[in-house]
């Protein structure tokens, strides 16, 4: 015997399957949406804008490298975490080689975490300037410039490590 019910099933919009097959394909659309979202916002600090000026001037920092080996020059960095300052000593057998000098802070994959710091002098071998915060990051690469003397120094340094780095 037939019921009622089977002769008059109720509607398709009131039934538990239609509802579920529709949720499925429908919950990946939000997913798309939502990974499409995240790929726009997000900025990949991996992709240089001009990879070709870049490759052009790494000729120009080895010659200031050079420089700076010509010139003997020695830099002890002291992170000093209590005084929250960076000091830096020059070892240099021609201190008028030294000029004014810009420390650069530069996290390998995450540009946004990137400092430049002027270094102002205290005596004339010793230089200092604020500490921004380096904690939450590993592995940052140090560069030591004197644009005005055209050398530089570069090192890497693990500030969860050690706090206290010489460049040469």
């Amino acid at each position: 015997m037939t019921s009622p019910e089977d002769l008059n099933p109720p509607p398709w919009y009131k039934q538990f399957w239609p509802w579920f097959l529709i949720s499925l394909p429908a919950s990946v659309v939000v997913a798309s949406m939502f990974t499409i979202k995240i790929a726009v916002d997000s900025d990949d600090g991996l992709v240089s804008k001009d990879y070709y000026k870049e490759g052009k001037a790494i000729h120009m920092d080895a010659s200031a490298r050079q420089k700076a080996r010509d010139l003997g020059i020695v830099a002890n960095i002291d992170f000093a975490q209590q005084e929250q300052v960076i000091r830096v000593v020059i070892d240099s057998e021609s201190l008028a080689a030294v000029g004014a000098l810009q420390l650069a802070l530069r996290h390998p994959t995450r540009a946004d975490k990137d400092s430049l710091l002027d270094l102002k002098p205290v005596d004339p071998t010793t230089y200092e300037a604020p500490m921004p915060d380096l904690t939450s990051t590993h592995n940052w690469n140090v560069e030591l410039i004197a644009a005005d003397a055209g050398w530089e120094l570069r090192g890497r340094a693990d500030f969860q490590a050690g706090q206290f780095l010489t460049l040469k």
